[in-house]
């Protein structure tokens, strides 16, 4: 399963989307959805590997790099949209 079709990150993303709509300053709203497009874009990345593992048999050599950009994406999302509740 990619993990794009995954439902805990459809739930994420659904939630992140959620909480940056409820966001009244423009700045933060802007930073959330560009953070939401980068986070949609390191998930497709990671299964692109996945996908080039099944392919050719080995694994790309920055996986370890997409996995630490996705966490840290993630990380950042989280911080911003700590305080906004659903």
């Amino acid at each position: 399963m990619r993990l794009i079709d995954n439902p805990k990150f459809k739930e994420d993303y659904t939630n992140y989307q959620k909480k940056i709509s409820l966001i009244e300053n423009e700045t933060l709203r802007t930073d959330c959805t560009n953070l939401l497009i980068e986070f949609g874009r390191a998930v497709a990345a990671i299964d692109a590997h996945h996908e080039s593992l099944m392919i050719h048999g080995k694994m790309p050599v920055d996986i370890s790099d997409s996995r630490a950009n996705l966490a840290s994406i993630k990380k950042k999302l989280d911080s911003k949209l700590s305080s906004v509740k659903i």
